[in-house]
């Protein structure tokens, strides 16, 4: 019986083997690559948070104050009786879900009129609320003879962009935490987050009183320790 040899000269049963060949490696190089990916993915995503915090440090050196102002000469949010921008947030990426009402004021403040600004507006435009009038006093220089508050300004921009976290969702920041008081408040430490592969905030935008946060981002004060994959920073 003759074989079959196709143009290229191989035989059916040839050509059988070397596909099956193929699929095992397949198998066998699927959940590694897959493994490499996903820690691509949170590498990248720690990165960003550690890029943007640092940032915010550099708006703080420069300014003396937190990215947090919502008005139009730049003055407010630095207490909690003079109250400014809640939640920072990337102009990129969706809305990443909550699975509580806790962790779903990262995105009601986010969407909230006057509570919520990008990090755009804030560190790369000085156009707070994304007015182009509305900004931060500039920074013009040192002159002699003049004092360190005479020449604290904005002299970004802080970042080149903000994009996306590795998901295709927002990146947030509890920017209320800045200026709301140390400890004597439910809003006591600052984060940088991503909501991580599952694209859920596990983490409460201000710990609920008597019962602060560890400063573990990858656990879920609410629902119990490792139950959930934010990735961030502490800002304070």
């Amino acid at each position: 019986m003759r074989r079959i040899r196709n143009a290229k000269g191989f035989t059916l049963i040839e050509i059988i083997v070397v596909i099956a060949v193929i699929a095992i490696l397949a198998a066998i190089l699927a959940p590694q690559i897959a493994k490499y990916i996903k820690d691509a993915k949170v590498s990248k995503a720690r990165a960003d948070v550690n890029t943007i915090a640092a940032a915010i440090g550099d708006f703080y050196k420069d300014t003396g104050r937190w990215p947090t102002a919502n008005d139009v000469n730049g003055t407010t949010g630095t207490s909690r009786t003079n109250d400014g921008i809640y939640i920072l947030y990337s102009e990129q990426g969706a809305f990443a879900a909550g699975h509580s009402t806790a962790t779903n004021y990262w995105n009601t403040w986010a969407q909230t009129s006057n509570r919520g600004d990008t990090f755009r507006d804030q560190m790369v435009l000085n156009w707070i609320l994304g007015n182009s009038n509305w900004h931060y006093p500039i920074k013009t220089g040192a002159p002699p003879g003049l004092s360190l508050t005479d020449v604290l300004g904005w002299h970004g921009p802080y970042l080149k962009t903000v994009p996306s976290d590795p998901w295709g969702h927002k990146y947030y920041c509890n920017a209320l935490a800045l200026y709301y008081g140390q400890g004597a408040y439910i809003y006591d430490q600052c984060w940088v987050i991503s909501s991580g592969p599952n694209g859920t905030i596990e983490t409460p935008v201000g710990s609920p009183l008597g019962n602060p946060q560890t400063g573990e981002i990858n656990s879920d004060p609410i629902g119990g320790a490792n139950s959930g994959d934010d990735i961030g920073t502490m800002i304070k």
